[in-house]
């Protein structure tokens, strides 16, 4: 959900909103982490507090998936820097074996 990054924007507290809902700060936050889905007169209810469409609401924040995505790659060839000529090699072997798998499966579910 976008709720969050919208929330954020406009500076305000999951305590606000939850109050504004008249739900448990609890709750918020499920809602915003996915633990919980907000019924259909909650985010009518958000969408007409923040202005703004239920689709903006519940749509996925892609900058925020982007950045995400950034810091586990960056993270990865952090690690993949780090290891020795020997190990680098397995890493490669394991990989290649990975891809021959999926590419393989791919075929299936082709067919």
């Amino acid at each position: 959900m976008n709720l969050k990054s919208i929330r954020k924007q406009r500076k305000l507290r999951q305590e606000d909103l939850a109050n504004y809902l008249n739900i448990k700060q609890a709750t918020y936050s499920g809602y915003e982490s996915g633990k919980y889905e907000p019924n259909i007169e909650t985010l009518i209810k958000l969408a007409d507090y923040f202005h703004t469409s239920i689709d903006n609401l519940v749509r996925e924040d892609k900058e925020n998936i982007n950045t995400i995505q950034k810091i586990k790659n960056n993270n990865l060839i952090n690690m993949i820097n780090q290891l020795n000529e020997y190990n680098l090699m397995k890493v490669e072997g394991y990989v290649e074996n990975m891809l021959e798998e999926q590419n393989k499966k791919g075929e299936r579910y082709n067919k």
